[in-house]
């Protein structure tokens, strides 16, 4: 793989990259927002269970906690732009509408934004300003990619605002079984769930619900939702509320289950996590 650029600092995590040879990706999942910039090759990436078709100039917003990964279906160069952040990073005052644009459609609002690109210069070379900045010394680097990641989400704001005809194409996603489960299980995430109520839920045995979610994600159901309960837990000890209500409001239905969880998964106790988010 050849890096063309790369960023990594606090809260703003960037790399621009190419591989003659790809590879597919691991599946996997954090606690940032994501901006996944195709440029070319060929292959389908999963978001929580869906399906997207990719084409050249595909730009992808995944929104914290989401389960994603690239399957290639060719031998091309794949070359792509990624760009995490924390939502920390944004302007206090406009960083509600600013992530505005993670936000799915009234149907389906948790579903990844996906747009086709091609014809916006203005976002393509952002991009390009991006891998620039990059290059520059640390105090120069941070204010302007900072500038640059607002300016890109304005852009796609109102992309999004305008009835274009490529705008969200949706012959790019296909929901699946598995996207449907995953939404259901986003949304109970607080109460106690078991494969009986899912298949239930969802009219099928539990053996194909578990056989169908672990080919489709890579993770067990159990596994899928304790990752998940672990990353909002993590947001809301961020915000201030206590480890054990944390715990609580997540799901976890005793403290310990879910200290070893979060210990295993992150690398830390939920007390550091807290004692980070307060300290200078």
């Amino acid at each position: 793989m050849a890096v063309l650029a790369q960023m990594n600092r606090s809260h703003l995590f960037y790399h621009h990259s190419v591989d003659d040879q790809p590879g597919s990706g691991t599946r996997h999942c954090h606690a940032l927002y994501e901006m996944y910039f195709f440029i070319s090759g060929s292959g389908t990436y999963y978001i929580e269970g869906s399906r997207i078709h990719l084409s050249p100039y595909t730009l992808i917003l995944m929104r914290p906690a989401a389960y994603h990964y690239f399957h290639v279906t060719g031998d091309s160069a794949y070359e792509r732009c990624a760009l995490h952040f924390h939502a920390d990073i944004l302007p206090q005052e406009d960083r509600a509408f600013l992530l505005e644009t993670f936000s799915g459609r009234d149907k389906n609002p948790a579903d990844p934004v996906v747009l086709s690109v091609q014809n916006n210069p203005e976002l393509s070379g952002a991009f390009r300003r991006m891998d620039k900045a990059c290059l520059l010394p640390e105090d120069e680097s941070r204010p302007m990619s900072q500038a640059i990641l607002t300016e890109i989400l304005i852009l796609v704001m109102g992309l999004r605002r305008r009835p274009y005809p490529l705008e969200e194409p949706a012959r790019l996603v296909t929901r699946t079984l598995v996207s449907e489960i995953i939404a259901y299980l986003n949304s109970h995430l607080s109460e106690k769930l078991t494969l009986d109520r899912l298949a239930s839920a969802f009219f099928v045995s539990k053996y194909h619900l578990c056989r169908t979610f672990k080919r489709a994600t890579g993770a067990t159901v159990l596994e899928y939702l304790t990752q998940k309960r672990v990353l909002q837990a993590k947001s809301l000890l961020e915000q201030g509320v206590a480890p054990s209500m944390a715990a609580s409001q997540c799901g976890f239905g005793d403290y310990s289950t879910f200290y070893r969880a979060y210990r295993h998964l992150l690398g830390q106790t939920p007390s550091q996590t807290t004692v980070k988010q307060d300290s200078p």
